[in-house]
């Protein structure tokens, strides 16, 4: 019984360890005219720059809902986990942003720019291995999806 309960303990520690640290974000993503509440934050640095075809951005990803445990943070933007809505920006370390990705509840937006957007408003802090910042689009009109995003966040670099 005793080596049950140790197996099961070790079980359930190794797979805290593996969730990805969670952070918080208070604010919204609105779609058309639903609005999604964002209280989830992850950050990742060292992230894939598209334009400089290195590991320089950092993405930040806020959602509606926390990331299953073993979400790898590097694949959210090409994979948002069933169930999950959201924001992915990634920024250089200027903070402008580099590549949007919403998840919505009837699909997903993915903006990749060939320079710096000016749409997306990013304003972070990087210290002690803690970003905090805000990150919004006041309005944003595609052929597919409308949308507008206002939110704080805090979470450890990961």
């Amino acid at each position: 019984m005793r080596r049950c309960a140790v197996g099961l303990f070790l079980v359930l520690a190794a797979s805290a360890l593996l969730a990805a640290d969670l952070g918080h974000a208070e604010g919204s993503l609105t779609i058309g005219t639903t609005e999604v509440p964002l209280a989830y934050a992850y950050v990742m640095e060292h992230a894939h720059n598209d334009l400089s075809n290195r590991n320089d951005a950092t993405k930040i990803i806020l959602t509606d809902k926390p990331l299953p445990a073993g979400t790898k943070l590097a694949d959210v933007d090409s994979n948002f986990p069933d169930g999950i809505l959201g924001i992915v920006v990634s920024v250089n370390k200027n903070e402008e942003p580099l590549h949007l990705v919403v998840q919505h509840p009837t699909g997903m937006y993915d903006a990749g720019w060939m320079e710096p957007n000016k749409d997306v408003h990013v304003r972070a802090r990087k210290a002690n291995g803690q970003m905090d910042g805000h990150l919004s689009v006041k309005h944003m009109e595609t052929a597919s999806v409308t949308f507008g995003f206002d939110a704080d966040f805090s979470a450890a670099m990961q």
